[in-house]
């Protein structure tokens, strides 16, 4: 007959054999890793290189007769007149205006 402690004491052994194995396989996997990146060095080959290709300005564009008809824009002014952002007591309910007499409280 198997006792309660010796199920307990076989259930530690197994978790321990079981995270041993978990650890050697991931450090193995991650050793395979490395070598096979260490193994696939890229080779560049002179046919992979294109000649780039020269970019020539043409400045005499600048100087074409729509350009110089262009206008520049007119300074923009400030606002002059204050504006007023926001509410005295942003935290009040906001309610339309309704005069003093004519609010009814419902019960």
């Amino acid at each position: 007959m198997v006792t309660f402690l010796e199920k307990k004491d076989t259930q530690k052994q197994l978790v321990l054999i079981l995270a041993i194995l978990i650890t050697v396989f991931i450090i193995w996997q991650g050793f395979s890793f490395i070598s096979a990146q260490s193994e696939k060095k890229p080779v560049v080959s002179q046919e992979s290189f294109k000649p780039t290709k020269e970019v020539e300005i043409d400045f005499k564009i600048l100087e074409s007769s729509f350009l110089t008809e262009l206008q520049s824009f007119e300074e923009i002014k400030p606002i002059e007149q204050e504006i007023t952002i926001g509410r005295e007591n942003p935290f009040s309910a906001y309610s339309p205006e309704v005069p003093e007499g004519e609010l009814e409280i419902k019960n």
